[in-house]
């Protein structure tokens, strides 16, 4: 069997064995579950050392797992880039749908009122100020999940999905990302099916899920590719499960109102296609060795 196939076999059995775990555990083994659900995110780091049998040093190099071949101003376009301007587009699709159009499932953009508390500030009169305070509160909380431990949980992924496979996938640039995104949101299907068991729209949530997963796959690729680091797509991967705009967003259907939704598809497509405008690097500022 050749280190795809490895990969791919252990992926298998993990999915299975969460899946196993979550059903034969009692219900009052909270921790064991929370402790196997946090390993669940590592599950393709361990895939590829098994995979390619080497030490994880060598691996690390390998994949670009470093801070010293990063292209600075490149990286810091994209965090930032995320951060700012990811909700924006977001709050944007939300409003021209929603506010403008009239899209109950859109929901609609809220401004909270004149004398809320948001985080112990308290909101001033001015309409933009108000905005302004509460649309960059949702960016310091990206900032600050994202870069640390969403990051971390991400970087598990990555080194399989933009490293491993992006290595031993041997065909065209959007086939590669697609099938990227397809095994991506397969690996994941487990979360996804405990989080929505039972509902009416599992279904579609599942849709929706791989569509994310596909379009994300492009969207990161283009980053690694352009930043010269792992750890920049694991980076931008943590800003994007952190988006939160909840107290400037209100109603509006799960399925195409949240970030994991239409909406959230929406902006992930016009991120992705900011983000190639950007000319590739070719001689950057590197972090020294």
């Amino acid at each position: 069997m050749n280190k795809l196939g490895k990969f791919i076999c252990v992926l298998a059995v993990c999915i299975l064995a969460m899946i196993g775990i979550q059903l034969l555990l009692p219900k009052n083994a909270i921790v064991l579950k929370q402790f196997m659900g946090t390993l669940f995110y590592f599950v393709p780091a361990i895939a590829v050392w098994i995979s390619e049998k080497k030490n994880v040093g060598k691996i690390f190099r390998e994949y670009k797992v470093n801070l010293k071949s990063i292209y600075v101003k490149r990286a810091l376009i994209y965090i930032l880039g995320t951060a700012f301007i990811y909700p924006l587009i977001y709050i944007c699709c939300i409003f021209l749908a929603g506010n403008v159009l009239g899209i109950q499932s859109f929901g609609q953009v809220m401004v909270p009122n004149e004398g809320s508390n948001l985080f112990g500030i308290i909101l001033p009169e001015n309409i933009v100020l108000r905005f302004s305070i509460t649309y960059l509160s949702s960016v310091c909380f990206m900032l600050v999940a994202g870069l640390t431990y969403n990051m971390i949980f991400a970087l598990g992924g990555e080194l399989g999905w933009r490293g491993f496979l992006e290595k031993n996938l041997n065909i065209g640039y959007y086939k590669r990302n697609i099938v990227t995104g397809l095994i991506w949101g397969t690996w994941f299907l487990p979360v996804i099916l405990f989080n929505y068991t039972g509902m009416k729209s599992c279904c579609y949530h599942i849709l929706i899920q791989y569509i994310i997963f596909i379009v994300s796959s492009f969207l990161l690729n283009n980053v690694y590719q352009n930043s010269g680091s792992l750890f920049i797509p694991a980076a931008v991967q943590g800003l994007l499960i952190s988006a939160n705009v909840v107290n400037l967003t209100i109603g509006g259907d799960a399925l195409v109102s949240q970030f994991t939704g239409l909406s959230g598809i929406i902006s992930l497509v016009i991120l992705t296609w900011l983000f190639k405008l950007i000319p590739q690097a070719k001689a950057d500022i590197h972090i020294a060795s």
